[in-house]
């Protein structure tokens, strides 16, 4: 009986939206459908099946009024329609996790902007991130927008009001509640940072890509990678990993850098998230399945891995005289966890699989030990040097990338879109 209730309202909603007559009532009835669906996932499929998508599509050629095409592209999402990309193939951004080394993703970003005239979040259809990547993917797309300074300047605002405190202070709260740092004082700068935004409202911009970030649910009878998307996938597709649409900003990314001992696990009803790093320190590898359920149709034609700097360990012996007497479990889960967030094991696997000109992972040698709550600025500084010169000494690699992110979508393929947009529509006439 409430599933009857649900698929009426819900079939009620959706016939109302073609019959407004007014811009404003067009407004109200758009919304009044995102509520109900976001109160009801299960009416999603109903909706979809009801002719949704073939009515929105119908609105959208119909309108030029800019807030209703907003709630359109919004609600589109949220039954999982997506668009076909603008150029010639899907375009992927995946940034690794690493805490004050985004920097190192920032500065390489910045160049791709420079290269190309146009924002990051303008040059790729699907962005991933995880953790400190997290943070990056969250606040370079529409609403917030910023640019790659702008950002640069959030992260050493990160490093003066977040990282720093009395050892004595920090230690005392890591017995108590299992975090070095105030992560109530994290949470006010993060609140500060993005507000309230939800997840949704980023699809409602022009060229806003499709986004996620991930976290570790780690209450449950094993450690799961969870997605904070900003999209639903469409009907009847399923994706290998949990996740969800319905939450905001603020909670992607609180959840996923929620680094072990830095700051407290994150709770959202009863799943309790930590950094998505314990997992998937590498994300590119779930940004490319994601896309392929976006897209399953088109071609990848760019893969850009971005990760936070390498130093490149030599295998050795451990002369460690308590490791060549016994195993301790302390010096066996360090080893494990320094594995399990191994970043380049995930390149090494994708550099085989996709094409070469496909695939471009950029991730610089560093020499300087940058922590991730890195607070010395002598040592972000050295960061930001290192990744330059590693910029000019791959700037032919740079601008290949720029290249290949701005091919446009061929002639045929435009026609190709045309065609199945017009033919969803006439099925409303």
């Amino acid at each position: 009986m409430f599933q009857e209730t649900i698929n009426s309202r819900t079939t009620q909603l959706v016939a109302s939206i073609l019959s407004a007559e007014s811009e404003s009532s067009q407004l109200k009835r758009l919304d009044d459908l995102l509520q109900h669906l976001q109160l009801h996932t299960v009416g999603q499929s109903h909706a979809v099946r009801e002719g949704a998508i073939d009515t929105l599509l119908t609105l959208r050629r119909r309108t030029n009024d800019g807030n209703v095409l907003q709630s359109i592209r919004e609600v589109c999402a949220a039954l999982g329609y997506i668009d076909p990309p603008p150029m010639q193939g899907v375009r992927i951004l995946s940034i690794d996790g690493g805490g004050m080394r985004g920097i190192a993703v920032i500065r390489m970003l910045e160049q791709l902007e420079k290269l190309t005239g146009r924002k990051v979040y303008e040059l790729f259809d699907y962005v991933c991130g995880v953790s400190t990547g997290a943070i990056i993917t969250c606040c370079m797309v529409p609403p917030l927008a910023m640019s790659m300074e702008s950002l640069c300047q959030l992260y050493r605002n990160f490093s003066t009001r977040v990282f720093q405190q009395s050892m004595i202070w920090g230690t005392s709260k890591l017995v108590w509640s299992h975090a070095y740092y105030d992560t109530l004082r994290w949470e006010k700068v993060l609140t500060e940072t993005v507000g309230s935004t939800r997840l949704l409202e980023t699809t409602r911009y022009l060229n806003a890509p499709k986004i996620c970030a991930i976290s570790t649910i780690v209450n449950r009878s094993y450690v799961i990678p969870f997605l904070f998307r900003n999209y639903t996938l469409p009907y009847l597709m399923k994706s290998d990993y949990q996740g969800s649409s319905n939450h905001t900003m603020f909670e992607a990314i609180r959840a996923s850098a929620a680094a072990p001992t830095i700051f407290e696990e994150f709770r959202i009803g009863d799943m309790l998230h930590q950094d998505g790093g314990i997992l998937v320190n590498n994300p590119t590898a779930v940004a490319v399945q994601e896309s392929k359920a976006l897209w399953p149709d088109e071609h990848l034609s760019s893969v850009i891995s971005c990760g936070t700097g390498r130093t490149d360990p030599v295998l050795t012996l451990d002369y460690d005289p308590a490791s060549q007497s016994a195993s301790t479990w302390k010096g066996i889960f360090d080893k494990i966890l320094e594995s399990a967030t191994d970043t380049e094991a995930v390149h090494t696997t994708l550099n085989s699989l996709l094409p070469e000109n496909v695939y471009f992972r950029l991730n610089p040698p560093i020499t300087v030990s940058v922590a991730i709550d890195e607070t010395n600025e002598d040592n972000l500084s050295q960061l930001e040097d290192e990744v330059d010169m590693y910029y000019r000494r791959n700037e032919e690699k740079f601008k290949i990338i720029a290249n290949k992110l701005l091919v446009p979508r061929s002639p045929i393929k435009k026609c190709g879109d045309y065609i199945k947009d017009r033919v969803k529509i006439l099925r409303k006439v």
